[in-house]
């Protein structure tokens, strides 16, 4: 179980890299066993979402998925002002 755990977290660890500026990588997920990193700006908000059967979704809907995609998005903003995020 905890060679899946490490194996896991390297995995996460390689995938951030791969998309957080560097400074996020050296300051925190390079240098400890935490994944988790917090800093505030104003007026920001990242959201990692992944969204089973994706490609299945767009080839049956097209276009349309960016459609649903925005309403999603418009969604988490709202929310996200809501809650103070």
């Amino acid at each position: 179980m905890t060679h899946t755990k490490n194996s896991s977290q390297k995995l996460i660890r390689t995938k951030l890299s791969q998309i957080l500026p560097r400074f996020v990588n050296k300051k925190d997920l390079e240098n400890s066993g935490d994944l988790r990193y917090n800093e505030s700006y104003d007026h920001v908000t990242i959201a990692f979402i992944y969204l089973s059967n994706f490609e299945e979704i767009f080839n049956e809907l097209g276009q349309k998925t960016f459609y649903y995609l925005n309403q999603l998005f418009e969604r988490l903003d709202t929310t996200s002002v809501k809650y103070g995020c």
